[in-house]
């Protein structure tokens, strides 16, 4: 009877090894279907996301259209940020904010190497980011203009790119997003936060609109404005905007420090939507670029760029 014993024994070793098998492969099978889950549900409210910017995006053409309708004669005035309600779609939330582009310095207007944009640029950067100096706040204007300008030549700029890792080259051509500006020689990731939400970087020169600009962007226009000064205009234009270029320079805290017509606007072409969208434990972060324009003396708004997550 022992060799049957011991037969019954390896038979119990046997089923007990391929019941493990089973359920290890079982285990591996409602883990793999799991991920399979995951992703196919992470993908539909990937693709639910986008059509519901879509129709932000719609939101805020047809809020810059209602503007223009409504301006006053010759007084076009947008009151921005402009925010959406908090709007439940199904299983989904989205809202939406418009911000004005050209209330914020843009990048490329640094391209011509002109001393007093440059000059403005310093002003900002040290207004923002007061630890980095004057010398380094000029350094990196320098390093801005090299990056955009076509055709420029920097030896010493070039051997840092070309010494990064991974290496990259300045493209010499206008920046397409704010993010490129974290790439220029000197630009650290505490002086890109900082500066982040007063610049911009826009397919044109573009004039800044005081109506929106933020106290350090108004700081930048002016060699003597002081940031009690910024402050007072700011406060003024959330209250009652500038109607023109000329009624601002009249205004008590600017009058004796005149800004130039050329560097100042009260209206915009350029406007940033933020779009914000979440649908269960997912989150999605949307940025566009709007330019409106006239067509046949009627507003219409057309998509510069688009960028998840990121400007």
């Amino acid at each position: 009877m022992q060799p049957q014993t011991k037969q019954y024994g390896a038979a119990i070793i046997v089923a007990l090894f391929v019941t493990s098998l089973v359920a290890i492969a079982a285990i591996a099978m409602i883990e793999r279907l799991r991920i399979n889950m995951r992703s196919t549900e992470l993908i539909t409210h990937n693709l639910e996301a986008n059509l519901l910017a879509k129709g932000s995006i719609a939101w805020a053409m047809e809020q810059l259209n209602t503007d223009w309708r409504q301006q006053k004669k010759d007084q076009l005035i947008d009151l921005t940020p402009i925010k959406s309600t908090i709007n439940q779609v199904e299983n989904a939330t989205i809202y939406s904010i418009i911000f004005d582009a050209q209330g914020r310095f843009n990048l490329n207007n640094l391209a011509d190497a002109d001393t007093q944009t440059q000059d403005d640029f310093i002003r900002l950067i040290n207004a923002a980011y007061p630890k980095i100096g004057t010398e380094g706040a000029r350094a990196i204007a320098t390093a801005v203009n090299n990056w955009i300008k076509q055709g420029a030549i920097n030896n010493t700029l070039d051997d840092y790119y070309a010494k990064q890792t991974p290496p990259y080259r300045a493209p010499h051509r206008l920046m397409a997003s704010v993010s490129e500006f974290r790439l220029v020689k000197g630009v650290t990731a505490e002086l890109y936060a900082a500066l982040s939400p007063y610049i911009t970087a826009l397919p044109e020169t573009t004039p800044i609109n005081i109506n929106s600009a933020a106290p350090p962007v108004l700081m930048s226009l002016s060699l003597t404005l002081t940031l009690s000064a910024a402050q007072t205009i700011y406060a003024r234009t959330r209250q009652a905007p500038f109607p023109s270029t000329a009624i601002f320079n009249q205004f008590d805290v600017i009058k004796n420090n005149r800004i130039p017509d050329n560097k100042i606007t009260v209206n915009s072409n350029y406007f940033l939507v933020k779009s914000v969208i979440k649908i269960g434990q997912q989150e999605i972060l949307l940025y566009t670029l709007l330019q409106r324009m006239l067509n046949s003396n009627k507003p219409i708004e057309i998509v510069i760029w688009q960028s998840k997550g990121t400007l």
